[in-house]
């Protein structure tokens, strides 16, 4: 908290960054951060508030509330912040200001039901947790048992995925496979009619799919096959994930920063996009009774960077 109030003590003391009619950011900017709760939600929303800190933005002209909180009277914001699809529903609800939406999955921006003409805004800017299916398959490719083949597979919401991913696995010259399901009941044999096909599982994020119920089943006949699974989040990993590709708070909440600051400054961008930075995790225990060597976390981040 210190650190915290000496830099923006040290902001307060330097010239602010002037735009339109040479008032700066102090006067009139006003950014309310709506998050969700759960603990990966309030920590991108403090990485948004840290992350404006460091652009310059005073912190007195932040305000962060959870989404039960409801919200702060007076003027309508600069800008909005939405952090989690809960948060999203509620600040949609309230539009005339810029939207940064983050810690959502594309299929939520995409299922939501806007206000109005019922289309998104075109000043929302939605960063995704859905990463970029180049990404996917290059993370794959350093696993040598994907020369077999790499195997997905898809529920209703992650359907429209499938030409993306074979193009992604063409790109690599990766044999790819996949298997639609349309109810938890018939995930496994889904699953083992897959992996009989495969040396290389993905875990794309799919609510049908992958969720409290069906991971450690999908884990365990995957790994009975001698088939290493590469999940979408750190706690994938701990499961029994080989490997996981996933994007932190620090990174989710410094790219939403920067998609503020633009609105702020007059250049809002906008869209449906994809995290910029990201993180591998390893379970180094999985990959060694899987027979596999992998590098660590740090050298698969910068081959794939």
């Amino acid at each position: 908290m210190r650190h915290r109030r000496l830099l923006l003590r040290s902001i307060a003391a330097s010239p602010l960054l002037a735009w339109s009619g040479g008032r700066s950011i102090a006067e009139e900017a006003r950014i309310l951060v709506v998050a969700d709760q759960g603990a990966v939600h309030r920590a991108t929303a403090s990485a948004v508030e840290v992350e404006l800190g460091r652009l310059g933005v005073p912190g007195d002209q932040v305000v962060s509330v959870p989404v039960q909180a409801g919200f702060p009277a007076g003027h309508p914001p600069a800008v909005q912040v939405a952090v989690g699809a809960g948060a999203l529903r509620a600040v949609a609800a309230r539009p005339g200001s810029p939207l940064v939406a983050v810690q959502v999955s594309r299929m939520q921006v995409e299922a939501m039901s806007w206000p109005g003409p019922g289309k998104a805004p075109e000043d929302l800017l939605a960063i995704v947790t859905d990463q970029p299916h180049a990404r996917w398959m290059a993370l794959a490719d350093l696993v040598p048992v994907a020369r077999r083949g790499v195997g997905v597979l898809l529920g209703p919401g992650t359907q429209g995925t499938q030409k993306s991913l074979e193009r992604a696995a063409a790109e690599r010259n990766l044999p790819f496979h996949w298997e639609q399901v349309g109810a938890e009941s018939q995930i496994i044999a889904a699953l083992e009619r897959l992996l009989a096909r495969v040396g290389l599982l993905l875990a794309i994020p799919d609510p049908l799919v992958h969720n409290r119920h069906t991971v450690q089943p999908i884990l365990l006949t995957a790994y009975r096959a001698g088939c290493p699974l590469i999940g979408y989040s750190e706690s994938y990993t701990n499961a029994g994930a080989v490997l996981s590709l996933h994007s932190s708070p620090d990174q989710f909440g410094r790219q939403a920063a920067e998609g503020v600051f633009a609105a702020l400054r007059g250049r809002p961008a906008s869209g449906i996009v994809s995290p910029r930075q990201f993180r591998v995790s390893v379970n180094a225990t999985v990959a060694r009774s899987l027979g596999l060597q992998l590098p660590a976390a740090p050298e698969i981040e910068e081959r794939l960077t």
